[in-house]
């Protein structure tokens, strides 16, 4: 139970108290069993968002309002910065596609609504039935689960993208560069297709929000690249004199790339504030304005083909 809280806690406290919280859910003598570990347990969450997130972070993020007269930042908008962080909505809505950030980061705060109710000790707390534990326990369970595995989701959303978006700079990346080591062993080589199996980003956090895009992504792709050799003129290979053959190398190849801010490929606040209001020609224009701007910040750190690196 709660192994998906768990996956994401980080410090020795955090570990403790988790596991503090349990002790006292299973003490079956108490008849506040469930107040405390809800006490703990809501003191834990606190931990994790307040301590993890700056508020000014919060704050300079392209989506934040304020939505409150009686505080800054909403509990709501915590919960949706650890998933989101600093990413234009649009960027996770209509080019990642994971339009479901509001409506989880809504169900999660509700359940932390319900989870305080049991912090306060009162007649309608004290000593309730173990079904009615159970059921409480099990839905808080289910909605943090919800929303610490949409963290892990999100980040699939877009390794699928970067599949896509990074299979022309692999592509740009061999046919404009020799591959010295190949070229010094045949008369001409040509590439026939490249595979990518794999992509990963290397510096990017799960246990803390994911789409911190005002730094830069390390990209290390892998996959395998066939190239046919040639040894001899086209003339001696028609005259059975040369030799053509195919032969796959493994591969891999790192970049930094920038997410573009839409905003600041939009740039006028107004026109920004009103793109839920776009028609689809104009968000066409718009994605295609983002896929430009992102080819433009991809930058090759290296490669390697088989054990030989190039830089």
């Amino acid at each position: 139970m709660f192994e998906t809280l768990r996956s994401f806690l980080k410090t020795d406290f955090e570990k403790e108290l988790f596991n503090e919280a349990f002790k006292n859910l299973n003490n079956k003598e108490s008849k506040i069993r469930h107040c405390n570990f809800a006490y703990a347990l809501r003191s834990l969450i606190d931990c994790i968002f307040d301590e993890r997130i700056s508020e000014e972070n919060i704050k300079n993020a392209p989506w934040y309002k304020k939505e409150s007269n009686e505080r800054d930042i909403t509990r709501r908008q915590r919960y949706k910065y650890f998933i989101q962080g600093d990413a234009d909505d649009y960027f996770i809505n209509e080019i990642i596609k994971f339009d479901s950030i509001d409506k989880i980061s809504n169900k999660f705060n509700k359940a932390i609504h319900k989870l305080s109710k049991y912090t306060h000790i009162t007649s309608k707390t004290f000593n309730i039935s173990d079904s009615e534990i159970n059921l409480f326990i099990e839905n808080i369970d289910r909605v943090s689960a919800g929303f610490f595995d949409s963290i892990v989701s999100i980040k699939a959303k877009l390794i699928e993208k970067l599949e896509l978006w990074l299979y022309e700079s692999i592509n740009d990346t061999f046919i404009s560069t020799t591959i010295q080591e190949i070229d010094e062993r045949c008369t001409h080589y040509s590439i026939d297709y490249i595979d990518v199996n794999s992509i990963e980003i290397l510096n990017k956090d799960d246990s803390s929000y994911f789409f911190d895009i005002s730094t830069p992504f390390e990209i290390e792709a892998e996959g395998d690249i066939e190239v046919e050799h040639q040894f001899g003129s086209d003339g001696d290979c028609r005259r059975g004199d040369g030799l053509r053959f195919n032969k796959s190398y493994p591969y891999k190849v790192r970049f930094r790339i920038t997410i573009p801010s839409i905003r600041e490929i939009i740039g006028d606040e107004k026109e920004y504030d009103s793109l839920a209001n776009y028609s689809e020609k104009q968000k066409n224009k718009l994605d295609k304005l983002f896929m430009d701007e992102f080819y433009r910040n991809v930058e090759l750190i290296d490669y390697k083909v088989q054990t030989f690196n190039y830089h």
